[in-house]
């Protein structure tokens, strides 16, 4: 994607005006950020075009799920964080109003900075261990347990540094974020060579640069969990109509 201060709005857009819009959608769906639900879609475009036939409804009603428990969660924050005793969640809270409060109100999108990123994850108030949440599904860092989260989160670092323009795009950091790419790429480069992990709170904080820097990293850890995502759904009727496009 080339260097610009363009909003995502623009992106989604494009998506929607473009061959693989979602055909349905209800009025609950589009009340939700225009930015959260545009990633989800793209993600799982991405999802179904990998496994092909193996995709059914019981896969759409599990992106639409965790789309749920995304707004649920952390409205749509993508810089949110919390401890094991809740410490976080009113700077997250304030750092989003505030990135979001001069906002034109017919642009339905929310969105965070990296200034708030940085605020957040420097917070003496955060305890940075294996209690800690982040970012829009409150991924944690135990998830590194499965090897395939591991690959992962290897995988982004090294194309960040590799090229920076494809982690751009891979990571979906422009959707969630106002800031421009040339910052978004600068960012992802810094955070490339830490080493993320549980065993001290520099693997830990490395680990939360990575998966709210990287929302399509957030969501992937969320969907390597067996089980799948439980709860409401919204936008089951977008992601069915994806399917068949």
């Amino acid at each position: 994607m080339a260097d610009s201060t363009e909003p995502a709005t623009v992106r989604f857009r494009s998506f929607y005006g473009g061959n693989l819009p979602p055909r349905k959608e209800s009025r609950a769906c589009k009340a939700l950020p225009d930015n959260l639900r545009g990633l989800f879609y793209e993600h799982f475009i991405y999802y179904v075009d990998r496994h092909g036939r193996r995709i059914g409804p019981a896969e759409a009603r599990r992106f639409s799920r965790l789309l749920a428990r995304a707004w649920a969660d952390s409205r749509g924050n993508t810089v949110n964080a919390s401890d094991g005793r809740s410490n976080g969640n009113d700077i997250s809270a304030s750092r989003f109003v505030t990135d979001n409060i001069r906002r034109d109100a017919r642009d339905n999108r929310a969105v965070a900075s990296l200034e708030s990123r940085a605020i957040i994850l420097r917070s003496p108030r955060i305890k940075m261990d294996r209690k800690a949440r982040f970012g829009l599904l409150k991924a944690s860092v135990t998830q590194l347990a499965d090897p395939r989260a591991r690959t992962a989160l290897a995988e982004i670092q090294a194309l960040a540094l590799r090229n920076p323009d494809a982690a751009v795009d891979r990571c979906g950091s422009e959707w969630m974020y106002a800031d421009p790419d040339r910052a978004l790429k600068a960012a992802l480069v810094a955070s490339a060579r830490c080493k993320p992990g549980a065993a001290s709170e520099g693997e830990v904080r490395c680990f939360a640069q990575w998966v709210t820097l990287c929302p399509n990293l957030n969501l992937s850890l969320a969907l390597l969990k067996a089980g799948g995502a439980g709860g409401k759904a919204i936008c089951a009727e977008a992601f069915d109509s994806l399917i068949s496009r």
